[in-house]
């Protein structure tokens, strides 16, 4: 029992110990401007459905990408892209009026220099144009409900960025599946849903990649 707690307790060190470091190296950065990071002739290149996902600049960001080894600790989906682009998508904090629930942004924003390092675009071609057209209906149809984070098989409705797109698409095309990643981390252990498990069930879907 005593190891148990030895290592339970040497592994919560170490975790709180990466927060640390992570937190002092963000926050030594400076951005001078905002701007977009994706060109103007690959925003006009986007499509309604397709999947956007960013590699993040926040500490969180950090953290998700090391426990997926990925290069993307966010995802988001076209939910319009006239007159403007809109990407609606789970979010913690990415616009100070609106935390911690489901949003729309538009892609200047949700792909600016401030938020995200770099990118890439997903498009399924399973997808039929109507099942695209319901998943876009089902993820508005959560906009300003509460962002929810959780492990899987916890007993609430979960409602982060992954889970946001993976229920919608699942709603119309049930043999979707996705592969969950299991957290070994104190408060966190259990599976959990990252963006790369969408790069993951096809990379060949991955259309663009800044």
């Amino acid at each position: 029992m005593k190891r148990v707690l030895i290592s339970g307790l040497v592994t919560f060190l170490l975790f709180i110990s990466v927060l640390f470091f992570y937190f002092y190296e963000y926050n030594s950065k400076t951005v001078s401007s905002s701007y977009c990071i994706a060109t103007e002739k690959t925003l006009s290149a986007l499509k309604k459905g397709d999947l956007i996902l960013r590699k993040g600049t926040a500490l969180d960001s950090s953290i998700i990408m090391r426990l997926s080894k990925s290069s993307y600790s966010h995802i988001g989906i076209v939910t319009s892209v006239s007159p403007q682009i809109i990407i609606t998508h789970a979010a913690s904090d990415d616009e100070t009026d609106h935390k911690n629930m489901v949003i729309s942004s538009r892609a200047d924003s949700f792909l600016s220099n401030e938020l995200a390092l770099k990118f890439a675009v997903i498009r399924y071609s399973f997808l039929t144009e109507n099942e695209t057209d319901a998943v876009i209906k089902e993820v508005l149809g959560q906009i300003g409900k509460p962002f929810v984070l959780g492990k899987r098989g916890d007993d609430m409705n979960l409602r982060y960025c992954t889970t946001l797109i993976y229920d919608a698409i699942r709603k119309v095309h049930s043999s979707f599946e996705l592969n969950y990643t299991y957290v070994d981390l104190p408060l966190f252990e259990g599976e959990y849903l990252f963006p790369q498990a969408f790069i993951d069930y096809d990379k060949k879907s991955v259309i663009i990649e800044e």
